[in-house]
């Protein structure tokens, strides 16, 4: 079977292949792990088609513009998955496939659930119907309960070679000297490396947050960035925000033979107006989530800095349009100083992540202070 969209999980393809082809090998909870960009979402739904392709031909098109009827995808719309929304697909998997064999239920970051929406989970997958198969996303299997991981088949994936990623690209029409850059910088995550590529205003903002984070002079340079890298992020999320949800829109119009300006029939408006939900339930957790791209961008110069004072191989450095001020830095700072400005930078992106008290401006402002330059590497 094909997995076309799927680049270095050569172990999970097997197992799962194995599931698809013996049905006695195909459990009803399945474990997806991975760090972020291992494409753990993506692999679930690339399943989930091809579960139900086995009796409905044009399954793929159905869940690719998320009006299966057999097919409920549960994003997290804030920082928590609650109690009510797994009970609501709970509900939801009580009914009897539409039309096919299988009812497919995906969890993205169910290490977002809460411990009471774990608990209430954990009693439908317990004793589950032959049809049901749920599939759980998660950085690792310690993010979910023990007794959900228990009863789960662990599938572990890993992010992909940058090579892999540079010829997927290729693959898909980029610029071989395009794509070998943009890897490198998506620090082995697939989707970003695309967006990259495709997305010009995407891709001087990436190479504007590195630079942010050696431009701190003083402490106003520090309220300056904050400013700039929240902007940029609420820019760039509205943009891409948009444009993904009028590609879904053209995508299911297409699905039911509408044109562009055709009005929609009633019996179908459900289809459209789930799709007008998600994209209102998703805007919070997705600009909190491009924020965090971005920090993570900023520690990957200092990552950099790291391993060129560790003498490490230069081939591996991820910014190398700011090899020389890396240098410099490198040279300037010790390993010591280093290694806190990335504490501090990891410990902004938990609090955010988390929600913990003050603002997200603050946080970022305490966080490009910690960040100010050292004397030495101005002279």
């Amino acid at each position: 079977m094909s997995w076309c969209k799927i680049i270095d999980q050569d172990d999970a393809i097997e197992q799962l292949n194995n599931a698809l082809e013996n049905t006695s090998k195909m459990a009803n909870t399945w474990l997806f792990t991975g760090p972020p960009g291992s494409g753990r979402s993506t692999l679930a739904l690339e399943f989930a088609i091809k579960i139900l392709s086995i009796n409905t031909p044009n399954a793929k098109n159905l869940i690719e513009q998320n009006a299966h009827p057999d097919v409920e995808i549960l994003h997290a719309s804030g920082l928590t998955i609650k109690i009510d929304d797994i009970r609501s697909m709970i509900s939801k998997a009580s009914v009897l496939p539409s039309i096919g064999n299988y009812k497919v239920f995906i969890i993205e970051d169910a290490d977002r659930m809460t411990t009471e929406a774990q608990n209430a989970l954990l009693k439908s997958i317990e004793e589950p119907e032959n049809y049901m198969i749920w599939i759980l996303c998660t950085p690792t299997r310690h993010d979910v309960l023990p007794t959900i991981a228990s009863r789960s088949r662990l599938i572990n994936l890993r992010l992909a070679r940058t090579s892999s990623i540079i010829q997927l690209l290729v693959n898909e029409g980029v610029e071989e000297k395009k794509a070998a850059e943009v890897a490198r910088l998506s620090n082995g995550h697939i989707g970003i490396a695309r967006k990259l590529a495709l997305n010009d205003k995407l891709y001087e903002q990436r190479l504007s947050n590195s630079k942010l984070a050696l431009s701190i002079n003083y402490v106003s340079d520090a309220v300056y960035s904050a400013e700039i890298l929240t902007k940029n992020a609420e820019n760039l999320f509205k943009q891409l925000l948009e444009d993904e949800f009028e590609q879904q829109n053209k995508q299911l119009r297409a699905t039911f033979g509408l044109e562009e300006n055709e009005s929609i029939p009633v019996k179908l408006r459900h289809y459209f107006k789930k799709l007008e939900d998600d994209k209102k339930s998703q805007e919070k957790r997705r600009l909190r989530d491009l924020l965090d791209i971005s920090l993570q961008e900023i520690l990957m110069v200092y990552r950099d800095i790291s391993l060129l004072q560790a003498n490490g191989d230069r081939e591996l450095i991820i910014n190398l349009h700011l090899i020389e001020e890396l240098i410099i830095y490198a040279k300037s700072m010790t390993i010591t100083e280093t290694a806190l400005k990335i504490e501090c930078i990891e410990n902004s992106r938990t609090r955010i992540n988390n929600n913990l008290g003050a603002s997200t401006q603050l946080i970022l402002e305490a966080m490009f202070a910690s960040l100010l330059i050292p004397t030495r590497a101005l002279i």
